[in-house]
């Protein structure tokens, strides 16, 4: 019996585990347009941190005054991780969460072209305020944007949280040493800036794309038939529990008749007593 329940065990452990560890996903049209997006994306996050007071006192700007950028970004980040939730909860906007994130990634890219652009305290700090902002709204939603039922929807989050993730930390591993390369090669902080401006707006167009894909204008031999397969993981749940149960009635019904007739022969050695 306990040998039994350990192997049921195990098999409950394997289907967790099947489970939650989904790679199909990746026959996700929509799924990979996504996974672009935040591949690319992620290619406009690391400029302004790293090289934001290098830019600063290249264009002016005192070292110690240049400092005070990294304390603007990150207050104004606080504002928009707060603002995009209060934005994202309204009503009008419950459905239109993508076209949101794609205003915040298209405003985001205008602002790292216009880290290049300007050539005063002022004009910096505005800007690293604005990066700041569509920042936090950009880096709290991209994740859990995956639930929208635009995207994979709710059943499938977890696989598709841990492959976009993979993905993503492609972008996170080669963005700060290709933004040095060009620092490098042009002698010119500003180019640092202009990459990660490309790669945002690379990613801006994918994310135009998730919407339509998932709606099967792009790519429909791949559209994804999520109710039907969690219509057929049902059955087989459903399947797997019939064949335990029958399984388990033998068991019982053995063990009944043993012990009735332990009974009887106790009751027959009292009676030869």
């Amino acid at each position: 019996m306990q040998a039994e329940e350990m192997k049921s065990g195990d098999g409950k452990t394997s289907t967790t585990k099947s489970k939650l560890i989904d790679f199909s996903i990746l026959r996700e049209c929509s799924f990979i347009l996504y996974s672009m997006f935040g591949l690319f994306a992620t290619l406009g996050f690391f400029a302004p941190p790293l090289y934001i007071i290098d830019l600063s006192v290249s264009r002016g700007v005192e070292r110690s005054h240049a400092t005070y950028m990294l304390s603007i970004i990150a207050v104004a980040e606080i504002f928009g991780r707060f603002s995009i939730g209060w934005i994202l909860s309204r009503e009008r906007f419950r459905k239109r969460k993508l076209l949101v994130l794609l205003v915040c990634v298209i405003t985001m890219t205008v602002d790292l072209v216009g880290f290049t652009l300007v050539t005063e305290f002022n004009g910096l700090a505005v800007c690293c305020a604005f990066y700041g902002f569509f920042m936090g709204t950009i880096a709290c939603t991209h994740i859990p944007m995956l639930a929208e039922d635009d995207v994979v929807g709710i059943e499938r989050m977890s696989s598709a949280a841990g492959v976009y993730v993979f993905i993503q930390s492609f972008a996170g591993l080669s963005g700060p040493p290709l933004g040095g390369l060009l620092v490098d090669l042009t002698q010119n902080y500003g180019s640092a800036f202009y990459s990660c401006a490309a790669g945002l707006g690379i990613s801006a167009v994918f994310l135009g794309l998730v919407s339509p894909a998932k709606k099967g204008y792009l790519c429909r031999g791949k559209v994804s038939k999520r109710p039907e397969d969690v219509h057929e993981r049902k059955e087989d749940s459903e399947e797997t529990s019939a064949v335990n149960n029958s399984d388990k009635r033998p068991n019982s019904a053995q063990d009944s008749s043993e012990a009735t007739e332990a009974t009887r022969d106790v009751q027959e050695v009292i009676r030869f007593a």
